[in-house]
């Protein structure tokens, strides 16, 4: 489903959304009935002065915009690294959702969690779509990892309050 690449935009867009945030939500869930609370927190930064809904605001369109086309292009470097090495596809994405899950490792345990698998989508989706074109994939999977985030920040919001 990850690499259809004949699907229509849209419906590939909202299915592979939801192929990435689901193990996220039930992550998250699991974390918050145990007690780790990762997810329950609104960010001080950038802004500690500012109301909680100015944080609030700020943190989904950083979380729901800007990370996810910085983050997802940053993708690339992985994928051209691991390639030159002749890794195959799901090694480099393997790879990649560890490496990324590492960087997100200062988020909290389940944000990790959660970041392996959805860096493992993205980048098998940039690996399929970049043959048409990488800018086109660079956008197309962008989109998906905005929509992703905006899926569990949906989840997570009321843990906020």
């Amino acid at each position: 489903s990850l690499s259809d690449t004949k699907c229509l935009k849209a419906k590939f867009i909202l299915r592979a959304a939801l192929i990435v945030c689901i193990p996220a939500v039930a992550v998250a869930t699991i974390g918050e009935v145990i007690g780790l609370h990762s997810l329950s927190s609104i960010p001080n930064e950038p802004w500690p002065i500012a109301s909680r809904h100015v944080r609030l605001a700020v943190t989904l369109l950083d979380i729901v915009v800007v990370a996810p086309f910085i983050e997802t292009g940053l993708c690339f470097l992985p994928i051209i690294l691991l390639r030159r090495f002749g890794f195959s596809r799901i090694w480099i994405a393997v790879i990649s959702g560890a490496a990324w899950g590492a960087i997100h490792l200062s988020k909290g345990t389940l944000v990790q969690v959660a970041s392996i698998w959805a860096f493992f989508c993205f980048t098998l989706m940039l690996q399929a779509f970049e043959v048409e074109s990488r800018d086109r994939a660079w956008v197309r999977v962008s989109i998906v990892h905005g929509l992703a985030n905006a899926f569990v920040l949906l989840f997570s919001i009321p843990l906020w309050l």
